[in-house]
């Protein structure tokens, strides 16, 4: 079985938005279930019961529209599932913390450098 994961960035419409999905080529989902799989404790009927208490995707979809995005399912039976998050994009620059954050990446990327180099004597 194969399970993708991707990531774009979405053309702006009204809000620029960023992309992350997850692909599974496995059964897929029945249509009869995608209606109830965001609800809390929804879960398919080709589950088995003990497979999870049908909260994780609930809680994703409302962390998701908590900040302006969504959770999108795509699910063709026989082939497999998508599942995407979206989020608005966010230009880093405009609020209060942007030099912290900054900062805090220039470090990791130094950081990130220096592992590099002390795990190959060639860079």
């Amino acid at each position: 079985a194969v399970i993708a994961i991707g990531s774009e960035v979405l053309p702006a419409s009204e809000t620029p938005s960023v992309r992350v999905w997850v692909r599974d080529e496995g059964t897929g989902i029945e249509p009869d279930d995608l209606a109830v799989i965001f609800e809390r404790f929804g879960r398919g009927h080709a589950r088995s019961r003990d497979s999870g208490a049908g909260l994780g995707l609930s809680i994703v979809s409302a962390i998701a529209k908590a900040h302006g995005g969504d959770l999108l399912v795509d699910s063709v039976l026989g082939e497999g599932t998508t599942l995407s998050l979206v989020l608005p994009a966010v230009n880093l620059t405009s609020f209060d913390g942007a030099d912290d954050v900054n900062d805090l990446s220039d470090e990791l990327n130094e950081d990130t450098k220096e592992r590099d180099r002390a795990t190959d004597p060639d860079s």
